[in-house]
């Protein structure tokens, strides 16, 4: 996964950046515009690297101050990166996101907005409506919709790297979204509880008790999805994280509460509000083993 990096930088230390630049493994290409910032006032480096490029320029721009002291820097994906000299490093670049281009991902995956919370809501509805007709693929249909796994993945990705502002606001989505998708829940346990009001008890239905009980496997399971999303993340492929959901019982243990709130069925309520969080321990303990151990081996540690 080629990438292109704009740097905008005080012309002061422009040629000590450039030089080094120049010299590390896996960049490609290199060009100069002096005096092409006007915000921040400065000149303009573009680099052209290999995915294994990125991670040498990145050091060089954290011992230059650039980014953190001084400057801007910005990371793309060409659609293609041809060069005479390199080539043979080009095709042997494998997809490892930058540490901070996973942050950004989940950022703008997981922040607080009305898109967020409306996805859960709804997530919340259709859940609700699978559980009490127990039929699984409508469930399966919630926890597609439901932007529920990285705002948990969020918080040990930025206590490990050192960034409160990630871990609060992963917290804060955390909390908002599920929020969300509970009071989703409770509303249509309402409306189905007047429209069918002859129904099953909801402790009776199949998938209800399917996700109130926690067993070996289901730690297992999260554990795993938790840690496969942590690399599907890596990769910048957070379309994936679908397939995580799926896995994990987030969606359909939180709607349960919702539901069992509603219908005065509170022990069914707790038991589904544990299960619950044994999947978030379980996300947090696999998803931050991957990133703990790619923290060590691959990524730069600067907060």
């Amino acid at each position: 996964m080629s990438r292109t990096i704009t740097i905008l930088l005080p012309p002061e230390r422009t040629d000590a950046v450039a030089a080094r630049l120049g010299g590390c493994e896996g960049v490609v290409g290199l060009g100069l515009q002096r005096g092409g910032s006007l915000k921040p006032a400065g000149d303009v480096l573009t680099v052209q690297a290999t995915n294994q490029g990125l991670a040498a320029a990145r050091r060089v721009l954290d011992e230059h101050g650039i980014g953190t002291e001084v400057g801007l820097v910005t990371t793309g994906n060409p659609s293609s990166l041809i060069a005479a000299q390199g080539q043979d490093a080009i095709s042997c670049e494998d997809d490892e996101a930058d540490w901070e281009e996973m942050n950004t991902l989940m950022r703008q995956d997981t922040n607080i907005g009305s898109n967020f919370l409306l996805a859960m809501f709804l997530a919340g509805v259709v859940a609700a409506a699978g559980l009490w007709t127990d039929t699984l693929h409508i469930v399966i249909g919630a926890m597609v919709i439901a932007p529920g796994f990285e705002p948990i993945l969020r918080v040990p990705f930025g206590l490990l790297g050192g960034r409160n502002q990630a871990t609060l606001h992963g917290l804060k989505s955390t909390a908002g979204g599920y929020a969300a998708l509970l009071l989703g829940a409770a509303l249509a346990m309402l409306f189905l509880g007047m429209a069918s009001p002859s129904a099953a008890s909801l402790g009776e239905q199949h998938w209800v008790q399917y996700w109130t009980k926690a067993e070996i496997s289901s730690v297992l399971v999260s554990l795993a999805a938790g840690a496969a999303g942590a690399v599907i993340i890596a990769a910048q492929h957070s379309v994936l994280t679908t397939g995580v959901m799926i896995a994990l019982a987030l969606i359909p243990t939180m709607t349960i509460v919702g539901m069992a709130v509603v219908s005065l069925e509170f022990v069914l309520a707790g038991k589904a509000l544990l299960r619950w969080a044994l999947d978030v321990v379980c996300v947090v303990a696999g998803g931050g083993s991957v990133f703990l151990l790619k923290r060590r081996m691959q990524h730069r540690g600067a907060a």
